[in-house]
Parts: C-alpha cells; structure tokens; sequence
C-alpha cells in the first residue's frame, strides 16, 4: 500500500480521479452512466468537437472539511476529464446531460449528424 507524506494509510493520495461510465445502446440513443460521488452540476462540464464528448470537472473539498490533522485519506479529489468517441449518426444537438443521486446521465439521441459545441446539465 503506498504510503503518503501525510497521511501513513492513503491508497488514493494524490490518485488522480478517473470517472466510470457505463455505455448503452437502444434503437433510439446512447446513454452515458458516468459516477461523479459529491460533485455539484456547477463543477461539471461537457464540450463537443470532432465527435468527441469531452466530459471535465473537479471534485472539490470543503475548509470545513479540511480542519484537524488527517489520519488517514481515502477520497480522490480534484479536476478530472474523460473523453468518448461518438458515433457518426447522433444528433449532438439534441443530447441532453441529467445529474442524478451522484449519476450522470447523457442521452445521444441517434438520427442525422448536427453540430453543437456544449451541452447544459440539468
């Protein structure tokens, strides 16, 4: 287990933090299943370019959350980014990006190709 300068057991110290996403296909759409624990739709972002949805953000901690001497990390915190390749018959415009209980869900409707550089998380 590695060990850190301040904390002695923190596997996650300095981990960067890699979002999981599950990916689904109907006759429809895509959907993105993407786990962001304790990060507000405000610290999220989501960029399109060349058939590429960029998702970024950052996991932030609190001062309060800070006070006192650590024993011990165990959370992964931080700015993050994951990138997925689309297919060539989404309608990018029409994608649509839902927080929910520490889950995000993106919905790429399937139909003709349009182009749209950022999508709004609701």
């Amino acid at each position: 287990m590695p060990q850190s300068e301040k904390c002695p057991i923190s596997p996650n110290y300095k981990k960067p933090f890699v979002p999981v996403i599950d990916s689904y296909e109907s006759d429809n759409d895509f959907k993105f299943f993407v786990e962001l624990p304790g990060v507000s739709k405000g610290d999220i972002k989501l960029d399109i370019k060349d058939k590429l949805l960029t998702l970024s953000g950052e996991i932030k901690t609190t001062a309060k959350e800070m006070e006192g001497t650590a024993r011990f990390t165990e959370r992964t915190l931080g700015a993050f980014s994951r990138t997925i390749s689309l297919h060539n018959n989404v309608s990018v415009d029409k994608i649509t990006a839902k927080l929910e209980n520490g889950v995000l869900i993106i919905t790429v409707p399937k139909g003709v190709p349009s182009v749209k550089k950022s999508i709004a998380i609701n």
